[in-house]
């Protein structure tokens, strides 16, 4: 017997009453459902399709269960989905942790799965839905409920393989009686051989896989499930197509169009079109990819400038320096707790790679810090006080110099003074970086010749005060002299 806290967490109260308000009026929607609801077949919950899973799951008639109730006692245990946008089998395989740890995998999702960016369904792509939409990403919205609410009639797609504006303009009878275009691929759409983008057929895909066409499995979805992981995202490398726009080419044609509105009007209707191009994220670290992507997602303007600091509240000195944080971006890296940063000047944007997971480990740090130089491609990099910051100049500084400037400063890290920072890296990374600065020239000087720098390379070395000069780091984009 089930006991009805079980059943309740499956049950969202306000959109139940939201969407049988003619049916309940002054019912508490809870004690609705427990008496009225459950028998008549209304859904619990946006995910839970009662009428699809009765139908899926014909033994469940008859057996004195309703369907939340066999999917709770028995159903998910067997695999079987609570509707078309959940998948059961694959939200338990692509995530472990929630298998092992015995928890209904709809009940792990809709408390703490889709905070945490993971997919319902290999068809909805909860990463690459907020890196292609950013406005969708700023809205605040779990990125299923503004697909199905907004997104989708914005022409928005869950996925690369599942093109919404396309599905709608080649199936019109579904824009008319506005129609969720996913909703309707996994329920009718499919039955009737329709495709879900110009990349896919419906019919080929079966005819190709007649166990797929036998077991009544979703093609779209057999083909997502069972794609290796990098082919899952990208359609346009299975398929040749051109790649997708990346984050600072959209905000290079957005500055462009901004700049010629005045000369040519029109221009200014595009940015709105501009927001339904794919933008692509290329670079998630294995070991930390939920970390990675929340940190991606949170960077909502394309820094010019990055520096990487070892522990803000430990630096001062920097925050001392920053006359205008515009177009830069704080990362602090090695610090196990967040900082307050209450001496970066107002406005400053900055995050701490120790608030989008707990437990990174020094690897997990460097390939986070890796992946946001890959990706961002700032002009210019600063590397503050931060041992993660050095052993990535070390391993990858090379590769880095070709798109940005590398700079560093001789500062201490959390748990490693500045000399001994230097001394790990200094003959590693001083051929790399346009310049290191310190707030004692003199001192500098003495510790490079003691760590054997080539005449050559003294030019390098300067006073921290120069960090606004031409050709120093914060001069790289033009900033104020």
């Amino acid at each position: 017997m089930l006991d009805q806290m079980t059943v309740a967490s499956l049950f969202d109260a306000a959109w139940y009453f939201e969407t049988y308000l003619s049916d309940i009026q002054d019912c508490d929607p809870w004690e609705h459902f427990r008496q009225v609801g459950a028998a008549a077949g209304f859904d619990p919950n946006p995910m839970f399709s009662v009428s699809w899973y009765l139908r899926r799951y014909r033994d469940v008639t008859g057996s004195g269960l309703d369907a939340l109730a066999d999917y709770l006692s028995r159903g998910a245990m067997l695999g079987r989905d609570p509707g078309p946008l959940f998948n059961t089998r694959w939200y338990l395989a692509s995530n472990p942790d929630v298998a092992a740890a015995g928890v209904n995998p709809l009940q792990h999702y809709l408390s703490n799965g889709w905070h945490e960016l993971r997919d319902p369904s290999p068809v909805f792509n909860t990463a690459w839905y907020f890196a292609s939409y950013p406005a969708a990403a700023a809205a605040g919205f779990d990125a299923r409920i503004h697909y199905f609410e907004r997104g989708a009639f914005l022409g928005y797609s869950p996925c690369p393989l599942f093109e919404s504006q396309w599905y709608m303009d080649t199936y019109p009878e579904l824009a008319a009686e506005k129609i969720n275009p996913l909703l309707h691929y996994l329920t009718e759409g499919v039955e009737r051989g329709f495709d879900p983008s110009p990349h896919f057929s419906t019919l080929g895909y079966l005819e190709s896989h007649p166990e797929v066409a036998a077991s009544g499995e979703n093609p779209l979805v057999h083909h997502l499930a069972n794609e290796p992981p990098q082919n899952r995202t990208s359609v346009h490398a299975a398929v040749g197509l051109p790649a997708p726009l990346s984050r600072a080419a959209v905000a290079d044609v957005r500055a462009l169009i901004e700049a010629m509105s005045a000369i040519e009007p029109d221009l200014a209707a595009l940015p709105k079109p501009l927001e339904t191009l794919a933008v692509a994220t290329w670079f998630a670290p294995d070991r930390c990819t939920a970390a990675w992507r929340r940190l991606y997602l949170s960077i909502y303007e394309l820094p010019q400038r990055l520096v990487f600091v070892g522990a803000i509240d430990n630096a001062p000195e920097l925050a001392a320096l920053l006359k205008d944080t515009s177009g830069t971006l704080i990362i602090e890296t090695d610090a196990q707790v967040v900082s307050t940063a209450e001496l970066l000047p107002s406005h400053t944007q900055w995050r701490s790679l120790s608030e989008f997971a707990v437990e990174l480990d020094a690897e997990d740090r460097i390939r986070l810090a890796t992946a946001l130089v890959n990706g961002l491609q700032p002009a210019a990099l600063l590397v503050w006080g931060s041992r993660i910051g050095w052993e990535m100049l070390a391993r990858h500084g090379r590769a880095f110099r070709s798109n940005t400037a590398l700079f560093g400063a001789f500062a201490s890290a959390p748990e490693i003074s500045a000399v001994d920072l230097l001394r790990s890296y200094f003959r590693s990374c001083i051929s790399v970086i346009s310049a290191l600065y310190s707030a004692d020239e003199q001192e500098l000087r003495r510790f490079a010749a003691l760590f054997g720098l080539p005449s050559s390379e003294y030019w390098k070395l300067r006073d921290l005060k120069k960090c606004w000069e031409d050709r120093d780091f914060f001069a790289q984009i033009g900033a104020p002299q």
